[in-house]
């Protein structure tokens, strides 16, 4: 499935995420208190339902939004997810609260797959985001998702290679990316080496695959 795994020009997070401990969770938001300051967070449901119990440590990746009637904080699952939510506020129309549903319902990969292949009627599923919308979504977001993305076919050897790459400290992101760049026509096994070899490689001179284009 395309994965974006780069924010837009511009696209700098302010408080990139929160750690502490989560005292309090309403339908719509949580509270995490860290050095005896409460953060109250607005997240989607499928945010809410990955974190542990009220009193547990969590960690949250956050975007900071300014508006005129103050400032909100938004917290996602993920850097993936994060990064989704700051490229849908580029498009004219979205705003935070449709970013954030649109993330939540679909999820990263089905947003991105959804745009690609032009299907509003998922789109217009997610609450708050109509016909004129999504098609806005697919006309200003289409070039960019294939334009960006890493697709490599799906396949028991693929997942395989993916799980050993992230068992071995590689972000999900770095191992599609380094997957992506290597031949299918060897098995397994050395699908994970040759990956293996091209991350050290971006490492030692970028620093990290994502910082790779």
């Amino acid at each position: 499935m395309p994965l974006p795994l780069r924010y837009p020009p511009g696209g700098v997070p302010v408080i990139s995420f929160v750690r502490g401990k989560l005292v309090s969770a309403t339908a719509e938001t949580i509270t995490i208190e860290v050095g005896g300051i409460g953060f109250t967070i607005t997240v989607a449901p499928s945010t809410l339902a990955s974190l542990p119990g009220v009193g547990e440590e969590v960690v949250v990746h956050t975007h900071l939004f300014l508006r005129e009637s103050g400032v909100e904080l938004y917290g996602f699952r993920d850097e993936a997810e994060r990064a989704a939510f700051f490229r849908l506020l580029s498009v004219g129309g979205i705003g935070p609260r449709n970013a954030l549903a649109l993330v939540g319902s679909l999820g990263v990969d089905g947003l991105w797959d959804a745009i690609r292949r032009e299907d509003i009627g998922q789109l217009t599923k997610v609450p708050g985001v109509g016909k004129k919308l999504a098609s806005r979504l697919v006309v200003e977001l289409k070039d960019a998702v294939i334009k960006e993305a890493v697709v490599i076919p799906d396949g028991q050897g693929r997942n395989e290679a993916l799980d050993a790459l992230v068992t071995l400290g590689y972000t999900r992101e770095e191992a599609l990316l380094a997957l992506s760049k290597v031949s299918e026509a060897v098995d397994t096994g050395e699908r994970i080496k040759a990956a293996l070899r091209w991350l050290d490689k971006v490492r030692a001179g970028y620093g990290t695959a994502g910082g790779m284009k």
